[in-house]
């Protein structure tokens, strides 16, 4: 029998944008943040109050709507991990150019993350996990509730993980976080950054490279 999608909880909304559809999550329990803003600016400019954009990773279709965000809300703060901040000024890194023009960015209001802080964004609280591989930057946000949630970026999909040959990929890396991420609990909500969403206990039960990941 075919698993059932697992249903979004209600302080979130996704808008699949930009070319590669990445998922754009609206986190609105409390006010408003945005993850991954990568692309279509006016329809995620539709949202009134934005505060804050956490961002997983620097890959240009993470970011694409950005500009256009800051531009709208001067005062929004931008949080991602000082790796990211860094190669969203490296056009060559950042991969913009493989969507459109390269294109750099310079956040008024950058906030550096790093493994294990927390963050309060839309009026919900994440815990931070470092899990490099996809890149060196790459960041997950888990909110612990009932149920658990995750937003995984591009580390983990729904039957797959992130891809490791682009400039900064590692394998090793990506595995290691991969074991991480499979000691959450079984009922945590996967929200990928393409892709349906999943849950662990489905990803550690049929996800080949997640259990390759785990053998070592």
């Amino acid at each position: 029998m075919k698993a059932r999608r697992p249903a979004l909880p209600d302080w979130v909304t996704v808008l699949p944008v930009g070319q590669l559809a990445t998922n754009c999550y609206a986190v609105h329990q409390e006010g408003l943040a945005l993850i991954d803003p990568g692309g279509d600016p006016i329809a995620v400019e539709a949202a009134a109050r934005l505060e804050q954009v956490l961002l997983t990773h620097a890959h240009g279709d993470h970011w694409a709507a950005l500009p256009a965000l800051l531009r709208a809300y001067p005062d929004c703060l931008v949080a991602a991990s000082d790796s990211a901040m860094g190669w969203l000024g490296q056009a060559e890194l950042n991969l913009s150019g493989w969507m459109g023009p390269p294109a750099t960015l310079l956040p008024k209001h950058p906030l550096a993350l790093t493994d294990g802080d927390r963050i309060l964004a839309g009026g919900v609280e994440f815990g931070v996990i470092a899990t490099p591989g996809h890149t060196p930057g790459c960041l997950s946000f888990f909110a612990d509730g009932d149920p658990p949630v995750l937003f995984s970026g591009d580390a983990l999909f729904r039957s797959s993980v992130g891809r490791t040959d682009l400039p900064g990929g590692s394998w090793p890396a990506l595995a290691q976080s991969l074991r991480r991420l499979a000691q959450l609990p079984s009922t945590t909500i996967v929200l990928p950054g393409h892709g349906e969403p999943t849950t662990i206990g489905r990803e550690v039960a049929g996800n080949e490279y997640l259990r390759r990941a785990i053998r070592g």
